[in-house]
């Protein structure tokens, strides 16, 4: 029921199960040290911003001897990071955790950026590909997109970005839509976009194509929006296209493309 209520929204009213369970079982009972119920209690308080009784839920977890169950410590990794705002907690779940995976990784990276503390989440990254945390831990697409728009917002495009892009590319990783998109956004907001056309034709999963997400309304350089307009239009064209019918485009990607047509009208 605490999982329902967790996974339905009803926060309020999974913490109160919680509370309820505890008080008829006097603690002494074997469906508390389900793993489980913790990292959906951690969730229901990352929802409400119940930092109070989060950190409650974190004390049970210690007493049930949960605090190796990966599951649970990626919620609250991910609870500290969001809700509580505390990276050095946060840091110090992750430092205690003796497996880690992914999900941690990109909880982590993503709490230093979405923190304005970029070059943090870069060195965390770092860390995670020289093994620090064990070889088995690799970051991933999701990795990549967190990484791809803080170097945005932060305008570390020369330094990090094209890094980023050429381990994407050394490391033969699929240029899905979501990392395709991040780089497009990317290059498009620094008025590079040429550098990226060679790679547009790649992105694996045409049917849910964006461009409505990756700037093309929001160029700042003129040359920019027609050169992507000019990619845009010619993919029917490319042979890996040969269903141009499939892409699907956005009520924001055609705005997009008369913004910038009209733009080029108004020269």
């Amino acid at each position: 029921m605490i999982r329902k209520h967790a996974l339905d929204g009803n926060s309020l009213t999974a913490m109160s199960l919680f509370r309820e369970m505890l008080a008829l079982s006097n603690y002494n009972t074997t469906l508390l040290d389900d793993p489980f119920i913790y990292a959906s209690l951690m969730k229901a308080c990352n929802r409400v911003r119940a930092i109070r009784e989060g950190k409650s839920v974190h004390c049970h977890v210690t007493r049930r001897n949960l605090d190796c169950n990966v599951y649970v410590l990626n919620s609250l990794v991910y609870f500290y990071l969001n809700s509580a705002g505390s990276m050095a907690y946060a840091r110090e779940v992750f430092d205690r955790m003796s497996a880690r995976t992914v999900v941690t990784v990109n909880c982590m990276v993503s709490g230093y950026v979405n923190s304005g503390v970029f070059d943090a989440g870069l060195g965390f990254f770092v860390q995670v590909l020289r093994g620090y945390f064990g070889w088995r831990v690799k970051p991933n697409c999701v990795t990549l997109v967190i990484l791809i728009s803080g170097c945005v917002e932060c305008g570390w495009f020369l330094l990090v970005g094209k890094m980023i892009h050429g381990y994407i590319k050394q490391n033969g990783i699929g240029t899905r839509v979501a990392l395709g998109t991040a780089l497009i956004n990317m290059y498009s907001k620094c008025g590079a976009i040429d550098m990226f056309s060679s790679d547009i034709t790649r992105l694996m999963d045409m049917t849910l194509f964006l461009p409505s997400k990756i700037g093309l309304n929001e160029f700042s350089m003129f040359s920019s929006g027609t050169r992507l307009m000019d990619m845009i239009l010619f993919l029917p064209t490319i042979q890996d296209f040969r269903d141009f019918r499939e892409v699907k485009f956005y009520s924001a990607t055609l705005r997009g493309l008369i913004h910038v047509a009209g733009t080029i009208l108004h020269l």
